[in-house]
């Protein structure tokens, strides 16, 4: 063997003359490879006074001097190039790029530009290639705004932040197997429930959402998975206005008014309500209740994460049916009112008889 099995450095041969020939070339090498270091990785061709010394990576295509060397290392030794064939492995300081190039056995290639994992005081692995450990991780603006991009492959894949506790997820947000995103909670990273929904068509949902006897200016659609909605009662939202018939009014005074105790659990269970029960009202008239699905319509379907994890998710079931859920009591006004008139015409008509009887 004549040369050195990694850097191919020249071995000074028994008996051979001119020793010192054989070491100053090997002592050349080792003074362009060990700690190496390249001007430049962007030239095709030998700069017009290159400085003793001095290295660069050929790029291609390469011509002059470096013609068929694209790759190679290129070192100006007293007074010519030298070409160093790489290895796998070698590693390169480039100064005008103030970055460390590594030969990957094909090519140079940046050793921070793309790394396969990387681990900050924890352990990286094959699903987890970036990992942190640290009290705090900064993400800063470099001068204007600052965005955290989260891109999946296709709309039935997850892409979220999922906070844990010892290892178990108690809590997710982001777009988990739709391109709806949500809000997740779990008690034990197993049972998982939707908190929040914000559906693409820009709709805010409460799957979760609990119960009270109380009102509220709001609306939450329980038919639609309890989709949030705003109570309005302008003309502008209005088509086919019609008087209301007196007969369908005088139908719902028939509702029986009742004294309760409420079984929700934002309820105390010992005050006592005043209100209908929703399934009357629906039988008088079904648009006078809002509809909606009960617990018993849910379902806890297994399923598996991104990780490969089991988790359950409480979703509807299949042929779920809509139900009387609340009755619509700021409805009842608009009948107390057409009763009332009619009442008050009644009266006039019956005070107008009277006043026109002999001796009034």
């Amino acid at each position: 063997m004549q040369n050195s099995p990694s850097l191919l450095l020249p071995y000074i041969l028994p008996s051979q003359a001119q020793k010192h020939v054989t070491h100053n070339e090997a002592v050349r090498m080792l003074d362009a490879l060990v700690q190496a270091n390249a001007a430049s990785d962007t030239l095709a061709a030998p700069p017009a006074e290159p400085a003793e010394g001095e290295s660069y990576i050929v790029a291609g295509p390469a011509s002059g001097a470096w013609a068929g060397r694209e790759g190679d290392l290129a070192a100006y030794q007293d007074g010519a190039w030298a070409f160093f064939a790489p290895s796998a492995g070698w590693r390169v300081w480039v100064q005008d790029a103030a970055r460390l190039r590594v030969f990957d056995g094909s090519a140079w290639i940046d050793i921070f530009e793309r790394v396969e994992t990387l681990g900050i005081s924890a352990d990286a692995d094959a699903t987890n290639r970036l990992a942190v450990s640290s009290p705090a991780t900064l993400l800063n603006n470099a001068g204007a705004g600052h965005q955290l991009k989260i891109n999946k492959n296709a709309a039935g894949d997850t892409a979220s932040l999922l906070f844990q506790t010892g290892w178990s997820g108690r809590a997710e947000m982001g777009t988990a197997g739709s391109d709806d995103f949500s809000v997740k909670v779990s008690p034990d990273g197993a049972a998982w429930g939707t908190a929040l929904a914000v559906h693409t068509d820009s709709s805010v949902r409460f799957p979760g959402i609990g119960t009270t006897a109380n009102a509220a200016n709001a609306y939450l659609d329980s038919a639609d998975g309890h989709n949030l909605l705003r109570v309005t009662s302008s003309a502008r939202y209005k088509t086919d206005v019609q008087a209301l018939e007196i007969s369908r009014a005088m139908a719902l005074m028939g509702v029986k008014p009742v004294r309760y105790r409420s079984l929700a659990a934002s309820d105390n269970p010992g005050w006592s309500w005043y209100g209908f029960i929703a399934e009357e009202v629906a039988e008088i008239d079904p648009r006078m209740v809002h509809w909606g699905y009960g617990p018993d319509d849910y379902e806890t379907i297994e399923t598996t994460d991104q990780d490969g994890g089991a988790r359950a998710e409480r979703r509807l079931r299949p042929g779920a049916e809509l139900k009387p859920q609340s009755v619509a009591y700021d409805r009842f006004a608009v009948i107390h009112q057409a009763v009332l008139d009619h009442v008050l015409q009644r009266l006039d008509a019956l005070e107008g008889v009277a006043a026109s009887q002999p001796g009034a």
